[in-house]
This record gives structure tokens, sequence and C-alpha cells, in this order.
């Protein structure tokens, strides 16, 4: 990317090829009754992908969301960030190591009765070159910088990238994608 956050489409390509990447969380706003749109690079100082956030604020103005450190380099997700995308800035980060580490793309799970946008748990997969571990691995969404809350060890290794969609039974069952 170039200093303001625009796209340098030739270092793009050669990067895209040599599978390196140069991601940064960028907020697009359509105004349906006119039909203009607006862009702007929120923060161009991480380089970061795969944008979670709390599902329940699905249409509607939300003001968190959750995503992997993307390694320039090599394709490879080196930790998570807590963004405030109303500023742009980074409120949150932790990784096992950047060097060992991949994690997969970050899941939002409310609290049981939030009292927030933010009151729950993100959620992730982490794979540890090191120690050859897969990880399901929980954290406190409003206090992310403290690490794992709960880190559950699985017998075999998820891919690296694996996307998914976490619901209760409730939500599957009532789901109706029409309303």
């Amino acid at each position: 990317l170039n200093e303001d956050g625009s796209i340098d489409e030739v270092r793009t390509a050669k990067r895209i090829a040599n599978l390196g990447m140069d991601a940064r969380l960028w907020e697009y706003r359509m105004n349906v009754t006119t039909g203009k749109g607006t862009e702007r690079c929120l923060n161009s100082e991480f380089n970061i992908e795969f944008p979670g956030y709390n599902s329940g604020y699905t249409g509607v103005k939300s003001k968190w969301a959750y995503v992997v450190d993307h390694d320039p380099d090599i394709l490879k997700w080196t930790g998570i960030r807590k963004f405030d995308i109303d500023t742009g800035e980074c409120v949150g980060h932790w990784t096992d190591g950047p060097e060992e580490s991949w994690y997969s793309e970050p899941w939002f799970a409310p609290a049981d009765n939030p009292k927030s946008e933010d009151h729950g748990y993100v959620i992730t997969l982490v794979w540890n070159d090191k120690t050859q571990a897969q990880q399901f691995q929980i954290f406190d969404a409003q206090n992310m910088d403290q690490g794992p809350i709960a880190r559950i060890a699985l017998p075999h290794r998820i891919p690296s990238g694996f996307h998914a969609c976490w619901m209760k039974p409730d939500q599957i069952e009532s789901w109706n994608p029409h309303q």
C-alpha cells in the first residue's frame, strides 16, 4: 500500500503472486438512497485480514472488529487484534509468538445477557509449529491483551485459514434468511 493507504496495484500483484499480502482495515459506506459510496483507510499501520464482528450487529452500526495479523512476507496469520472501527485504533492484541503461531479467522460469541457489543468471547484456532500442537483458544473480547482465558488442545490439526460460522442450535432451527 501507499502511505495514504491506497493500493499500489503493481506491488500488490507481485506480492500476491509470491503469496505475500498488504491488507489494511478499510471502511466502505454506501448510501442506498443516493447510490453514492465512500471509502477510507481506517488504519494503514497494521497488515490484517479476515475481520470478524458480533453478528448480532449485522446491518446496523457496530464498533468492534476482530482480525488476524498477516505476515507481510508469507501467507501466514501470526496473531489476533481488536479494532475500534470508528477510529481505526487497535485496542487489543495477542500472539503466542509470531514465528511459530498460525491463527485462523477469529469469531465473536456474545456472552449470555450481554451488556455491550463487545461483551463476549473471541474464539480462534491456533497451530503452533514449535510444539506441533493445535489449540482452540477463547479470549475475553473486552480484555484480549490478557491472552486466552481458555486453551483447548485438539487431537488433530485444522487447516490454516479455516473459515466457519458458530451458532447455537436454536439459532439454526429458527434461522430465516428472508427476515
